[in-house]
Formats: C-alpha cells, structure tokens, sequence
C-alpha cells in the first residue's frame, strides 16, 4: 500500500517542481520567498482537497504565488481549489 501512495505523491511533487520553475522563469519574482510544499498543503487542508486529485498548478496571481487544486469530491462535483503557496491559506474555493 505505501508503494501505492508513494508514486502519486512524487508525480505531484514532480509536476509542482516544473511548474514552479515555469512560473519563476517567465516572471520576476523574489527567488527567496519560501513556499509551502504540496504534501504540507495537501494535509493542512485535506477536508477541502478530499477526492481525486486531477490536477495542480503553481500560478503568479498579483505578485503572490497560488496553487490551484483541481479535484474531483466524491459527490461527482469538480472544484477549483486556491491555497497561497506562501501562506498556506485558503483563498478561494470555485465549482466547474
């Protein structure tokens, strides 16, 4: 079962690192600004991210880097989920 979970968790780890390159590289930023991790987020607000998990991205959204869940809740119902990567807080929570 560990195996099972472990290679989800790398994937996401893994997209997130290429994303977050992408972003730093098409924008200015301050590199030294610290940022969550996915798995820190993922369990800090798992009531909200509770599904599948289809996709991540890593976005400059008004200078402030935010991680965009999108998850798919067991009641069928895609959401669009928004967390400060920087904060770790919830900023908004939208249904496709």
């Amino acid at each position: 079962m560990k195996i099972q979970l472990t290679y989800p968790t790398l994937a996401v780890g893994t997209i997130s690192l290429l994303v977050c390159l992408s972003v730093l590289a098409d924008s200015v930023y301050d590199p030294s600004t610290v940022i969550y991790s996915l798995n820190t987020l993922r369990q800090r607000h798992a009531d909200q991210l509770k599904g599948r998990l289809l996709d991540v991205e890593l976005d400059l959204e008004h200078n402030v880097l935010v991680y965009e869940f999108e998850v798919l809740g067991h009641d069928g119902i895609v959401r669009e989920i928004y967390i400060s990567a920087e904060t770790g807080d919830l900023l908004k929570v939208d249904i496709d």
